[in-house]
């Protein structure tokens, strides 16, 4: 669905795409062979900025590959996953007890099963013990 999205968007912004359209005959190919050998989303985003760095108009082709070739596409694929660290960390920070929700309502659960338990339990036993008392006071006067 990601890189469907992003497919549209390339395909209707972008001057041309001939990494793309590369990747995505390779995928054809690899899916005939494999259902689940995709042009993942990380994939996808590489191919994209290539063709973007070499089709924009803004470098030239030698210097389009110079930042291919020294890694400066590294540097998104980091920013994504620094933004997903990011909101991880915020909504723990939100949230003291995170994902501690369920084990503690069991545990509240379970201490009140007990409780009712325990009460029925002391209940029988005066119950018993007063029934007992009572046989033993009818013997005694016998």
């Amino acid at each position: 669905m990601r890189v469907q999205i992003l497919k549209d968007f390339v395909k209707g912004h972008f001057p041309a795409t001939p990494m793309l359209d590369y990747a995505l005959d390779v995928e054809k190919i690899t899916t005939s062979k494999k259902p689940n050998l995709i042009l993942n989303v990380d994939g996808f985003i590489g191919v994209a900025f290539v063709d973007l760095l070499r089709m924009c108009g803004g470098f030239t082709r030698d210097e389009a590959d110079e930042f291919v070739e020294i890694g400066a596409l590294n540097g998104i694929f980091v920013l994504g996953r620094s933004m997903g660290f990011i909101a991880y960390n915020l909504a723990k920070e939100q949230r003291l007890n995170f994902g501690d929700d369920i084990p503690s309502a069991l545990r509240v659960a379970k201490k009140k099963r007990w409780n009712s338990i325990e009460e029925k339990r002391i209940n029988q036993e005066n119950k018993l013990h007063a029934y007992l008392t009572k046989l033993i006071l009818a013997e005694k006067e016998r």
